[in-house]
């Protein structure tokens, strides 16, 4: 997945985190060590959920094979597909987004392809696609609280990665809301 726009505001406000943690200090140099602990806490959440935070504009591109039937997206939720493109060889050919059928984009997004989408020999399909939620998920937004204050009583440096091994409640906050695909392709 490749970002295409800009990169998504933070799910968790500096304010907010001082709200949950008592953390009254309020000074720039704090607010900016506190807002990269959000942001990297944030990626964390995102990345062991699958469940983007905050929209943007992405390019997501996977090997089809013939008889492609249907597609499902590898985060959820996807709030609109913008452009498909298939590569077959040296041509190109836009799919027109009426022909696709988009479902359940919020829980379990998929994309079911017209039959013969895909014909001969193997292909490449480009998505483009805003995905992510416009609001984030109260139980991911405290996993990210509880991550950044871990990171912060800590003292560490946000690069130390022996120690970005989320908590036990952390884990559990993000299990209850993890989007696994069920499967990446389904051929007829």
């Amino acid at each position: 997945m490749q970002l295409t726009g800009e990169a998504p505001a933070l799910a968790v406000s500096v304010e907010d985190y001082r709200r949950a943690t008592g953390f009254i200090e309020a000074d720039a140099e704090a607010d900016l060590l506190i807002e990269s602990y959000l942001r990297a806490a944030q990626e964390v959440v995102e990345a062991g959920t699958n469940r983007l935070l905050g929209r943007r504009s992405v390019r997501l591109v996977f090997d089809a094979r013939p008889r492609l039937l249907r597609w499902w997206f590898p985060c959820a939720p996807v709030a609109e597909v913008t452009g498909v493109k298939l590569i077959q060889g040296a041509a190109e050919t836009i799919i027109a987004l009426p022909d696709l059928g988009l479902r359940m984009l919020q829980d379990e997004p998929q994309i079911l392809f017209p039959l013969g989408t895909v014909s001969g020999g193997p292909a490449v399909i480009e998505v483009e696609a805003v995905v992510g939620a416009d609001r984030a998920d109260a139980r991911l937004q405290q996993a990210i609280i509880l991550i950044a204050k871990d990171w912060r009583e800590a003292n560490i440096a946000i690069d130390q990665t022996e120690y970005t091994r989320a908590s036990f409640g952390c884990r559990a906050l993000m299990k209850q809301a993890r989007y696994q695909r069920p499967a990446v392709t389904e051929d007829f």
